[in-house]
């Protein structure tokens, strides 16, 4: 990140908060049941974050897909999918510069722990064990990758779009 943005950006964060943080859509799939098949378990991530402004505020949608599967087998366990709404005040505008380095640093801290949580409960409801999901790696990839697996590609333990 150039200084000039650096330091844009460090303005803009010093002046909002959050005013509200809610789970806005879920589904999940159980896609082995009625089998419980043996692991290790891994957990594949994909994430996709949009913004928009509003008046004295900008609202963050970030939405998650959760892929569980028994590490090396071809079918996928379960899939669980949320989008989270999170909004801030902010005097000033989000745009799409601010946006980039913000998607990874503070709305992915905002947003992750309640992603794990969630993922977590449902799983364990759903009978299905979750694994560990991955570590969040905070400001490690500016740049989105979508990447959708094929229903037989290995299961990695990344996250991908962060």
């Amino acid at each position: 990140m150039d200084k000039t943005v650096l330091e844009s950006y460090r303005k803009f964060v010093s002046q909002i908060e959050i005013r509200d943080l809610c789970l806005v859509q879920a589904t999940v799939e159980n896609l082995s049941w009625p089998e419980k098949p043996a692991g290790p378990w891994r957990v594949h991530v994909e994430r996709k974050m949009t913004y928009e402004n509003g008046e004295g505020s900008f609202t963050c949608m970030d939405h998650y897909t959760l892929i569980s599967k028994v590490e090396h087998a071809r079918k996928r366990a379960a899939k669980l999918s949320v989008r989270f709404a999170v909004v801030y005040s902010s005097k000033m505008p989000m745009d799409d510069k601010l946006f980039d380095p913000f998607r990874n640093t503070n709305l992915v801290v905002n947003t992750w722990p309640y992603l794990r949580e969630f993922a977590q409960n449902t799983f364990a409801r759903m009978n299905v064990p979750l694994g560990i999901a991955p570590t969040m790696k905070v400001g490690t990839d500016p740049r989105p990758r979508v990447e959708t697996p094929a229903e037989d590609a290995p299961c990695a333990a990344e996250v991908v779009g962060a």
